[in-house]
């Protein structure tokens, strides 16, 4: 008796390759590109026929993690990941953030460690003007964490903006009129 099988048009190419193989295969780990080395169809035929088939086709994510699983792909990270920026990268809360040897340290404590030395126990550096990606060494001052309030540090600010208000406004009502 002969058994009537319906080829479609992926299957018309090679029918002499089962699809029964393709999902042992598949099943097996192998990866859609291995399995089309193996029997020489392409990616797309095999996709079709196991699609066709009903077996549930691994997702990119689930591919990727098998891929590195099986040792046929490498982890990409460093300078050799797809979306390397130099290692300088700014996090959600608006600070400069340095990758140097997979470590993450922030670029403001960089700076101001290069300049004095080693921050003290403590003590926090922040950001005069208030912008966190503001990180040259005239904006960055270290203070001890029990001052780092808006009350100690806003007001000196605006009393200062004050006084300089005053200078300047002095400095032109004494300036001669052309």
């Amino acid at each position: 008796m002969k058994s009537h099988i319906i080829y479609n048009d992926s299957m018309k190419a090679h029918p002499e390759i089962k699809t029964k193989y393709l999902i042992k295969l598949y099943e097996s780990g192998c990866s859609l590109p291995e399995i089309s080395e193996k029997v020489g169809i392409t990616n797309q035929a095999i996709w079709e026929r196991l699609k066709k088939s009903g077996v549930k086709l691994r997702s990119h994510k689930e591919a990727s993690l098998l891929s590195f699983k099986k040792g046929r792909a490498k982890l990409q990270t460093g300078e050799n990941h797809h979306s390397w920026k130099g290692g300088r990268n700014k996090d959600k809360r608006g600070y400069i953030v340095i990758v140097i040897r997979q470590k993450r340290y922030f670029e403001h404590r960089i700076v101001w460690e290069k300049a004095h030395g080693k921050i003290p126990k403590g003590y926090i550096i922040h950001h005069l003007n208030g912008i966190r990606d503001d990180n040259r060494l005239k904006n960055l001052t270290a203070l001890p964490r029990k001052r780092h309030s808006p009350a100690t540090i806003i007001e000196p600010h605006q009393k200062r903006i004050r006084e300089l208000e005053k200078r300047l406004q002095e400095l032109n009502v004494k300036k001669p009129k052309k």
